[in-house]
């Protein structure tokens, strides 16, 4: 998954069209979450093995982004694809 990430930022920073670096975009925050989701079932895992305790998963978690910001996010990356949709007409 960190390779994933590290591609992708140095293909997001090498990117010379708008819309390239929007999908790099789309991708990096797709694997920021799904990084966070992989963390999650991994710590879940943990606590029902008895190897840790909520309380220090829930301490430990490191959320990037609230809703506020992943609502944002999702309405950027909708009327991104909706923007190509139109000028394409699908």
């Amino acid at each position: 998954m960190n390779g994933i990430m590290g591609m992708t930022q140095l293909a997001l920073e090498m990117a010379s069209s708008r819309e390239q670096k929007q999908y790099l975009e789309i991708a990096r925050d797709s694997a920021n979450s799904l990084l966070g989701l992989l963390n999650d079932v991994l710590d879940l895992s943990r606590i029902e093995a008895g190897k840790r305790m909520y309380a220090e998963a829930v301490q430990d978690s490191v959320v990037p982004a609230g809703p506020p910001q992943r609502v944002e996010s999702v309405l950027s990356t909708i009327s991104f694809f909706l923007a190509g949709c139109l000028n394409t007409r699908c």
